[in-house]
């Protein structure tokens, strides 16, 4: 029998032909085995490698071989093989090392290939036919905003005049293509439209990446039958189906309450001899938990199988599985699974911590003190984080004393106070109406030099509101704003609803503009709630003028004197209002009636198609038509 000696180019094969049948064992060897017999791996094989790893979605792996490439002074990462790297981290939700890998890409200097890496590069391509690389060549930024401007203006027929002029001024490639469906993914429609614009151009083919980004874009705006569509477009045309794409279409089912649908996508993924990876559990696990289309049953058994391939799932995913389990009653389940995680490498602590706080969040907050002292019997000591789920349960249960006496337990264990404890007596107290209380508790945080985080603040807030503290409240709004810690859309919503419940939905009105000058986006909710409190308040001042008036007492302050404090309304509320309003494009009721709250508004603004007269006539402010 003939030896054939193996030389780089055929190891680098041999493992990408390993890499694709989804068995890694093989290809480490043989990787390794190059270094013993002192071939060392080249530029090329490293890149090969990388991306058949990223292409079975074995991301840990391709990291570790990102790494140790750049640590080599004779090799050169590229800045495709750090974006490939990075984008597979970021579909699997692991944004940790996302960010870790995008702070080495801005520290190292990339320099272009050297003439011998070139030269090898096109020796070796007679396998590349088997071995796509996927393009490395960086597209340009600009290219990319220019293309999303476009999508995000445009539309139908103006939408293909521009396209068709952009022919002509860009070369489009997969990567460049990627990138402008990932960055204009809202915009459901034009994106796709492109997407199938660009595939019926001569110079350029679809590749998986970008078929998988159009799936996801039709699974995110609902559009189920063109998403599958897209699936069997990639069948038709050869192009490689991985995992990643059938995650991607279980996730989209799952995200829209379709977990039956998402089961049985799972069971075609197998039947078709696809293997689920990590993230196709994590995401189906996940969905199966939700509210909207729980089965727990159904989740017990991926995640039984999920333990059984492999996989181990993240802090994360534990989290939401635990609690799922807890709230729907199956604690036995949730101890059973707490186990077979520590059995196979989780951390003991980290599966006692969530189970302990997965019970408190389910309220069973004496099955988690049972919990907590058969894991000191086994010598495990209760930290910080238990602690705090326990004190949070029993002050929601209202055990005040019980819960101090945690507090107690947490200083002599030496744990001392958390911002978490403080935050959760904050809320304790002002539930209670013990206002002054929860400001003691607050000015001694300061004190300590322990941060108050944005809960903290918006508890107190909404303290201060449900005591009729409306200036306090204000003046503590404003010190996160001046100070920090910013306020988020959660803290925007909370005192948008509690203005309106106290009759000041004016403010609120004037809320929502603040929260446009700052970036944080209002939701259709938010407008509701102020559009349905200044309705309250307009029919309770129509009583109250009529009353005076009979009374022959002083009128109350009109729009005009309001506008003194507030001030015409900005731009940006009034360009949000026109894109928010119903009807393609057409003013509604209800936009216009937000939009009139604030003062000394500017009827030139409004487009010219809009039926002022008719539309005030059916609207009131302030008593008047």
């Amino acid at each position: 029998m003939v030896k054939i000696a193996l030389d780089v180019v055929r190891i680098s094969a041999i493992v990408a032909g390993n890499v694709k049948k989804n068995n890694i064992f093989e290809p480490w060897r043989f990787f390794i085995g190059m270094k013993t017999k002192g071939i060392m791996p080249t530029w090329k094989a490293y890149s090969v490698f990388i991306e058949e790893l990223c292409k079975a979605s074995k991301t840990n792996e391709a990291f570790r071989l990102l790494t140790e490439m750049s640590a080599s002074s004779k090799l050169n990462a590229t800045r495709g093989m750090y974006h490939l790297v990075i984008s597979c981290f970021t579909r699997n939700g692991e944004f940790e090392k996302v960010r870790m890998l995008e702070q080495q890409l801005r520290s190292f200097r990339f320099s272009h290939l050297d003439s011998k890496q070139v030269s090898e590069f096109v020796e070796n391509q007679s396998f590349d036919d088997e071995l796509e690389v996927s393009d490395q060549n960086t597209y340009e930024e600009s290219d990319v905003e220019e293309i999303c401007r476009i999508l995000s203006t445009k539309s139908g027929n103006l939408l293909q005049e521009e396209l068709k002029i952009c022919s002509s001024k860009f070369s489009f490639t997969p990567a460049l293509v990627e990138a402008i469906l990932r960055r204009s993914w809202r915009h459901g429609c034009a994106a796709l439209q492109f997407f199938f614009w660009v595939g019926n151009q001569a110079s350029y083919t679809h590749t998986t990446e970008t078929y998988n980004m159009a799936i996801k874009i039709a699974g995110s705006g609902k559009d189920f039958e063109h998403m599958r569509n897209l699936y069997r477009e990639m069948k038709r045309r050869r192009c490689s189906i991985t995992p990643n794409t059938w995650t991607i279409m279980i996730s989209r089912y799952g995200k829209a309450g379709l977990t039956e649908i998402a089961l049985k996508t799972f069971k075609e993924m197998k039947a078709e001899g696809y293997q689920p990876n990590g993230s196709t559990f994590k995401y189906l696990i996940v969905f199966l938990c939700r509210k909207k289309g729980q089965k727990i049953d159904e989740s017990i058994k991926i995640f039984q199988e999920m333990l059984h391939s492999g996989y181990l799932p993240d802090k994360e995913m534990a989290d939401i599985y635990l609690s799922s389990l807890c709230e729907s009653g199956k604690i036995k389940a949730a101890r059973t699974a707490v186990k077979s995680l520590c059995k196979r490498g989780f951390q003991s602590q980290l599966g006692f911590s969530l189970l302990t706080k997965s019970l408190c969040r389910a309220g069973r907050v004496e099955d988690a003190l049972i919990f907590v002292d058969e894991m000191e019997n086994h010598g495990y000591k209760a930290n910080k984080h238990v602690y705090t789920s326990i004190i949070h349960a029993l002050l929601i249960k209202g055990k005040l004393e019980e819960a101090l006496e945690k507090v107690e337990a947490m200083k002599r264990d030496g744990l001392g106070h958390t911002v978490h404890v403080d935050t959760s007596l904050i809320v304790h107290f002002c539930k209670e109406k013990k206002i002054e209380k929860a400001v003691e508790i607050f000015d001694k945080m300061r004190e300590k030099g322990c941060k108050p985080t944005v809960i903290t603040f918006s508890a107190l807030i909404r303290g201060f509101m449900n005591m009729g503290m409306f200036l306090e409240a204000w003046n503590l709004f404003y010190r996160m704003k001046i100070k920090g810690p910013f306020p988020d859309f959660l803290t925007y919503s909370m005192f948008v609803n509690l203005l309106c419940k106290a009759g000041c939905s004016e403010d609120a009105a004037m809320l929502l503009q603040d929260m446009l000058e700052n970036g944080v986006i209002p939701s259709s909710i938010n407008f509701n709630t102020v559009y349905y409190g200044l309705n309250r308040e307009v029919h309770k001042g129509l009583r109250s003028k009529r009353r005076i008036k009979d009374r022959g007492e002083r009128e109350p302050e009109n729009s005009e004197q309001a506008s003194a404090r507030w001030g015409k309304p900005s731009r940006p509320l009034v360009a949000f209002l026109w894109t928010q309003s119903s009807n393609r494009g057409r003013l509604g009721l209800r936009e216009l009636h937000l939009l009139l709250i604030s003062p000394n508004y500017n009827c030139e603004r409004a487009p010219l198609s809009v039926n002022f007269p008719k539309l005030f006539s059916s609207l009131v402010w302030n008593g008047n038509k």
